[in-house]
């Protein structure tokens, strides 16, 4: 709940439908929804997490959701995550009206208006615009909640360089001496998704790094 990275973790939010399925809307900086809520797919989620500007998104729901639904924050219990919101601070926006919660939370107030709408719109006909299946109830009862979410890798391609000797090697190409670093293939793609992996195929894990004695 800071605008200062890296930070400790406040809680853990359940994005995930297989365990949680979701109460609430995902909106952009600009207020639009990019991702079906409830779609099972852990890559097509993250995908379109990547798409999203800085990848943010806010998570958008009303009095309503918060008495009813499963609290979305793991451990957490309906009034401790009203004290998270009466304390306030960039990741718990609470207001009045969507317009004062788009100017609070930095989104685009029409767009999150529209999506509100839309959203609204597809409870009511039995039709959502992303083709979802669980809408429990309309958004609309105030006052509105936004949770801000960062989205960010648990992985990357970072590691040594060697040469064809297994040699590690520095900036400029020169040899360290005595220094050799080895290390097997893994599969990826499987807990982290396709959508979500920096890579395709196969990766290393974290290289054996062994030294021999001597000058």
């Amino acid at each position: 709940n800071t605008d200062t990275f890296p930070a400790q973790p406040v809680a853990r939010v359940e994005t995930f439908p297989e365990w949680r399925q979701p109460w609430e809307i995902y909106v952009n900086v600009h207020g639009q929804r990019f991702v079906r809520e409830d779609i099972g797919s852990v890559d097509a989620r993250e995908t379109a997490l990547f798409g999203q500007p800085n990848r943010r998104f806010w998570i958008i729901f009303d009095q309503h959701v918060l008495d009813n639904a499963p609290p979305i924050i793991m451990n957490w219990s309906r009034e401790d995550m009203a004290q998270a919101f009466t304390r306030g601070g960039p990741g718990f926006i609470k207001a009045g009206t969507l317009d004062e919660l788009a100017a609070k939370s930095g989104i685009d107030a029409d767009g999150l208006k529209a999506s509100v709408y839309g959203y609204n719109y597809g409870i009511e006909t039995g039709h959502d615009f992303f083709g979802r299946q669980h809408k429990p109830a309309r958004i609309g009862q105030p006052p509105f909640y936004a949770l801000r979410m960062q989205g960010c890798s648990t992985s990357s391609a970072v590691g040594l360089a060697v040469n064809n000797d297994l040699q590690v090697i520095r900036q400029d190409g020169s040899v360290i001496p005595n220094l050799f670093a080895a290390a097997r293939p893994r599969a990826v793609g499987g807990a982290a998704g396709a959508g979500g992996a920096p890579g395709a195929g196969e990766r290393t894990r974290p290289p054996a790094v062994g030294g021999v004695g001597g000058p």
